[in-house]
């Protein structure tokens, strides 16, 4: 009888601990949203291969998108205006635009100031209202080749509106060894700011490396602008480098097309994207596979 009376007692307790036990929910599965774009695939080109080498722009458009930015030209855009904060804060520095972007999308929107100052050095501020420090400040500054300050150019294009807020965008044009001689190379970027990064996103757009015996290096990249039904915007990128040669030069031309796009995310990495498949990139570096190279003529 005790032994039948130590047992009830024992699956009693053990029924009010399973009753006392949080209930855990099973596991659920959440399917990607969109399919993972695998390197080993093989991609078809999108560009023909006779005619000359194509351009950039010669790509087909993202479903959706515009065309917005060419590495080839500087932006043609509307010059951004000025606020009262901006201008207040130019400490003798000459302001170049400033605009209002909601950055954390908390409703109160930040200031974002473009400034030229000495020895043509570039300066971005973004102050919070009320707010004596800024949020984030970068400077930009020339490359120094040998002594002698290359060419510098900044311009502040506008704010991207992505899921996790408004992001700056700036333009940059910069001079790279050019104690040789000027226009020996220069670089273009699309920038972006995302505060909460220690450096901003740079993303090339286009590149110009004059070598020995007239053979020259370029790298053209055009971009898309995309946008969401729920407002959210995109931007893509694709590009092509041209290695030109005389027909002197030991070393043929040719030139590579990128067979997938880069997209950018809203927390400021990058993805290879096309038709509809994403995958990741580390360094925003496209792998090989998804490269074609092409024998060019010597000019």
């Amino acid at each position: 009888m005790r032994i039948r009376s130590l047992l009830w007692l024992g699956a009693c307790a053990l029924l009010l601990a399973c009753v006392a036990e949080r209930r855990q929910p099973w596991p659920v599965y959440e399917p990607p949203a969109e399919p993972r774009l695998e390197p080993g695939a093989v991609l078809s080109s999108d560009l023909p291969d006779d005619g000359p080498i194509p351009r950039a722009s010669d790509y087909p458009a993202p479903s959706g998108s515009q065309l917005w930015l060419s590495g080839e030209g500087p932006p043609l855009f509307r010059p951004v205006g000025s606020t009262a904060l901006a201008e207040a804060r130019a400490a003798g520095r000459t302001l170049l635009g400033s605009i209002l972007a909601d950055l954390d999308l908390d409703g109160a929107p930040e200031t974002v100031a473009l400034y030229a100052a000495r020895d043509d050095e570039h300066v971005l501020e973004v102050h919070a209202a009320g707010s004596e420090e800024p949020v984030a400040r970068r400077r930009f500054r020339p490359v120094v080749d040998r002594g002698r300050r290359c060419h510098l150019d900044v311009r502040l294009l506008g704010a991207l509106r992505t899921t996790a807020g408004e992001r700056p965008l700036l333009w940059r044009e910069r001079g790279v060894g050019c104690a040789a001689f000027e226009g020996g190379g220069y670089e273009r970027h699309l920038i972006v700011e995302i505060p909460s990064r220690d450096q901003p996103v740079e993303i090339p757009i286009f590149s110009v490396r004059h070598l020995e015996a007239g053979a020259v290096d370029v790298y053209e990249a055009a971009v898309w602008r995309a946008a969401s039904s729920s407002g959210a915007e995109s931007l893509f990128f694709r590009g092509i480098f041209r290695a030109r040669r005389s027909c002197t030069h030991p070393d043929a031309g040719f030139w590579v097309e990128e067979l997938v796009y880069r997209r950018l995310e809203a927390d400021g990495s990058l993805s290879a994207w096309r038709e509809g498949r994403a995958l990741p990139l580390s360094a925003g570096v496209l792998p090989p596979d998804f490269l074609r190279s092409r024998m060019a003529p010597c000019r």
